[in-house]
């Protein structure tokens, strides 16, 4: 399975999360960006299959880039990338980026989804309730836009749904109708998990 993992505020978090439940499984996990990601202490960072394959057969798990910069990974090469794919279970892309935002929409860069992709999760944090959008939101100008908000109006609910629908889902169905969609909202507060629990049912496949 190679699942691209776009959207604001959890997705390295929920990335982890993946990544841990597919290990206990017994499975080999490769974790990597097609933009950025924040290096990890255990980043390898490399261009060399031969050190991923390694990885993973010690371990199971592999987090693999090139240095974009001292705090970040970017992309590992195409063609390394397409090999290492053949070499987990489990292939979980962090493609889009919110600079630490809890929601955003992409504009026409955004996310980067490779042709290998088999599905997309989009996620979206949930700690942006009762913020401004001049606060939460990444790409400020085009979510308030898309929504018809002032970048002072607090952040609400249906609002946030709006937006997994309008910035994500609706687009990625129209380029990827082929893949299957899931929506991942990630909550902290007792409110806020279950508002995400909410919105998760609501986004659920039928």
């Amino acid at each position: 399975m190679i699942e691209f993992v776009v959207g604001a505020g959890g997705k390295t978090s929920y990335i982890h999360q993946r990544a841990t439940e597919e290990i206990r499984r017994g499975r080999r996990v490769l974790v990597c960006t097609s933009t950025h990601m924040k290096i990890e202490d255990d980043t390898l960072l490399t261009h060399e299959l031969s050190e991923i394959q390694s990885r993973l057969n010690q371990c199971r798990y592999c987090m693999a880039g090139s240095r974009a910069t001292e705090e970040k990974i970017g992309p590992l090469e195409q063609g390394v990338y397409f090999a290492a794919c053949g070499l987990a279970d489990v292939v979980l892309v962090e493609a889009d980026g919110s600079m630490h935002h809890p929601i955003k929409a992409c504009n026409e860069t955004e996310p980067v989804i490779y042709d290998n992709a088999e599905k997309i999760t989009v996620v979206m944090g949930m700690h942006a309730l009762g913020q401004t959008f001049r606060e939460a939101a990444f790409r400020l100008e085009e979510v308030c836009k898309l929504l018809g908000v002032s970048q002072q109006a607090r952040v609400k609910p249906a609002q946030i749904a709006q937006l997994i629908q309008r910035a994500y889902l609706e687009p990625l169905r129209r380029q990827y109708p082929h893949l299957p969609m899931e929506v991942h909202c990630v909550g902290y507060t007792r409110y806020q998990k279950e508002v995400a629990a909410r919105l998760n049912r609501k986004f659920s496949p039928r």
